[in-house]
């Protein structure tokens, strides 16, 4: 879990800091047997700031999660060799 959030820790930041991708998009105008005419297209996908800052902030309470999770599954292991030793 602590993977998947350090991954949205880096897409939120990376969207953060750049708030589109453009891309070309590849259209067939005319195809018949001996031509073929095609038409590239550029297309812009573009997100909100809060996007990014969720994905931060969910990258950040991931981590947070899975280190409270160790702690918790550390403390039992504890216990369970403290009555061991009774």
């Amino acid at each position: 879990m602590k993977v998947i959030g350090f991954i949205l820790m880096v897409i939120g930041i990376v969207m953060l800091v750049q708030r589109s991708v453009e891309h070309n998009k590849k259209e067939t105008v005319v195809d018949t047997n001996s031509i073929e005419i095609t038409k590239k297209e550029p297309k812009m996908i573009t997100w909100p700031y809060y996007a990014g800052a969720i994905a931060v902030a969910a990258g950040i309470i991931l981590m947070i999660v899975d280190e409270r999770k160790k702690r918790i599954a550390d403390r039992q292991k504890n216990n369970v060799f403290r009555i061991m030793l009774l």
